[in-house]
C-alpha cells in the first residue's frame, strides 16, 4: 500500500533561509532561500536562491523549476516523468504538474462457492443454503490461489478474527489453488450456520455470496437443543432454530400450540395473553412463531419438553426459553436495485439508528461502526414514521443491507 501517493515532492527539499532583509525581524522577511535536495522529481514554482545537493542524490538528480526540468547543478533536461522518491505525485494542487500518476493496480476479489453434491444438499426454505451433517466432508472452491476459511456465519471478516475462530476450533482454513475443491472435513465443529470466505494471495477478500453458506446439522447422535434466534421485526416473526431438523412431538399443530407461550412486555404492563390466531409453522430445523398483535415489542417464548423430536423420534429433553425483542421495523420505498450515488428513502415505525453495509459482514454494533468509519459503509438516524434520505455516495457496487440497529432489516442491490 502506498502510504504517502498524494503528497507533493515539495516537501522533501530542506529550505534553510537567511534571514538578511535589513531593517525586519527574521521572522517576517526572508532573503535568497537555499534549497537541499535529498530526492529526484521535487518540484519549484519559482527559482530558488540556490540548490545545494543532499547526501542521497547526485548533481544529475532532475528539479522542476517553474516548469521546465533541470539538473541540480543548473543543467536542463528533457522534460520526462519522474517517479523518484517512492511514490508518485499526481500532478495536482499547484506548482508545474511535473509528476505522473502511476495507475492503480487493479483489484480482483476471489470468487468461491460451496458446490452441491454428494452430502451437501440446498435448503428448500432458504435459496442458496447448504446443509450438511457434522462429520461430512464438504468442499470449496476459490478462482484464485491463497486460502479458503469455513467459519461462523457471524464472524467478522477479518482476517485476524477468521484465523481466532480457526484457532478455537470454531472454524477451518485451507491454502488451496486457483479452480481446485479443498476439502473441509467437518467433525469437531459446533451444528449451526457457517460461511465460506476465500482470501487471496494478495490478501483481497472474497464478497458475501448466498452459495457460500452452509447450515451444520448436528449428528443423529447429538440431542436436540435449541441453538440460534432470529426475529424479524417488520412481519413480526421468530425464528427458533434448533441443531438439527425438527418435528412436532404431537398429533397435531393444535396440540403444538397449546404447549407453547410466551410473555410480553410493554413499559411496565406484563401481559400473558395468548392470541388464538398466532401462527405456529415447522420448517427444516426452525419453528417460525407468527404473532397477531402487530405492537408487540419485548416478550419471552416457552417452548415446552418433549413438544419437538429430531428425525429419530427422540424427544426434546429440556423445556427451551428465549427472549425476543421486535425493535424497530424498517421500510424502503425504492426498488430493490439502485444506482451508485442514488438515495434510497427509508421509514422506521420509531427512532433508531440506520446502516447500509456490504452484505457479509457481521452485523455487530463494533463491525457496523468500524465499516462506517472505513468509508464502506453509511449511517444515518431516522425519526418515528419520517422519511429519511439515505444516500450511496461512495459506496461500491454490490448486494447491501439496510439494518435499523436493534430490529429489522432489508436488502438491496447497487449498481
Amino acid at each position: 500500500m502506498r502510504v504517502f501517493r498524494k503528497m507533493k515532492r515539495h516537501a522533501i527539499a530542506l529550505v534553510i533561509a537567511s534571514m538578511m532583509t535589513s531593517g525586519l525581524p527574521s521572522a517576517y522577511a526572508i532573503d535568497k532561500p537555499l534549497a537541499v535536495i535529498n530526492a529526484g522529481g521535487i518540484e519549484f514554482e519559482k527559482q530558488p536562491g540556490s540548490l545545494q545537493q543532499g547526501g542521497d542524490v547526485d548533481k544529475s538528480t532532475s528539479v522542476k523549476i517553474g516548469g521546465t526540468d533541470r539538473t541540480i547543478d543548473g543543467q536542463a533536461k528533457p522534460s520526462t516523468p519522474s517517479t523518484g522518491g517512492g511514490f508518485v505525485d499526481t500532478g495536482s494542487g499547484g506548482g508545474g504538474g511535473g509528476g505522473t500518476e502511476e495507475p492503480e493496480p487493479e483489484v480482483v476479489l476471489p470468487h468461491v462457492s460451496l458446490p452441491l453434491g454428494g452430502t451437501v444438499t440446498e435448503n428448500v426454505y432458504v435459496v442458496g443454503q447448504r446443509i450438511a451433517t457434522v462429520g461430512n466432508v464438504v468442499y470449496g472452491v476459490s478462482d484464485q490461489a491463497g486460502a479458503l476459511y469455513l467459519v461462523p456465519g457471524a464472524t467478522s471478516r477479518y482476517i485476524s478474527m477468521l484465523d481466532i475462530a480457526v484457532s478455537e476450533n470454531r472454524g477451518i482454513r485451507k491454502q488451496v489453488k486457483a479452480n481446485e475443491k479443498a476439502a473441509f472435513p467437518t467433525a469437531g465443529l459446533p451444528a449451526g450456520d457457517y460461511v465460506l470466505i476465500g482470501l487471496s494471495e494478495n490478501y483481497a477478500m472474497s464478497e458475501y455470496r448466498a452459495d457460500q453458506e452452509l447450515r451444520l446439522d448436528a449428528s443423529p447422535l447429538t440431542a436436540l437443543s435449541q441453538n440460534s434466534l432470529y426475529v424479524y421485526s417488520n412481519s413480526r416473526y421468530v425464528d427458533i432454530g434448533f441443531n438439527k431438523p425438527i418435528q412436532n412431538g404431537y398429533a397435531g399443530m393444535a396440540a403444538l400450540k397449546g404447549t407453547v407461550s410466551y410473555t410480553t412486555y410493554a413499559g411496565t404492563v406484563t401481559s400473558t395473553t395468548y392470541a388464538t390466531n398466532d401462527t405456529l409453522e415447522i420448517r427444516d430445523n426452525v419453528l417460525r412463531i407468527t404473532f397477531a398483535n402487530l405492537e408487540l415489542s419485548k416478550g419471552t417464548l416457552k417452548i415446552a419438553a418433549n413438544s419437538l423430536k429430531d428425525k429419530q423420534n427422540v424427544l426434546l429433553a429440556n423445556g427451551t426459553t428465549v427472549d425476543f425483542d421486535f425493535g424497530p421495523s424498517l421500510k424502503i420505498a425504492n426498488e430493490s436495485t439502485v444506482k451508485a450515488g442514488q438515495s434510497i428513502a427509508v421509514v422506521t415505525d420509531r427512532a433508531a439508528e440506520v446502516y447500509v453495509v456490504k452484505r457479509g459482514i457481521s452485523v455487530t454494533k463494533t463491525d457496523l461502526e468500524r465499516a462506517v468509519t472505513d468509508g464502506t459503509a453509511i449511517k444515518a438516524q431516522t425519526a418515528a414514521n419520517a422519511e429519511t434520505m439515505l444516500s450511496t455516495r461512495g459506496l461500491a457496487p454490490g448486494s447491501y443491507l439496510i439494518v435499523a440497529w436493534g430490529g429489522s432489516s432489508a436488502t438491496i442491490t447497487i449498481q
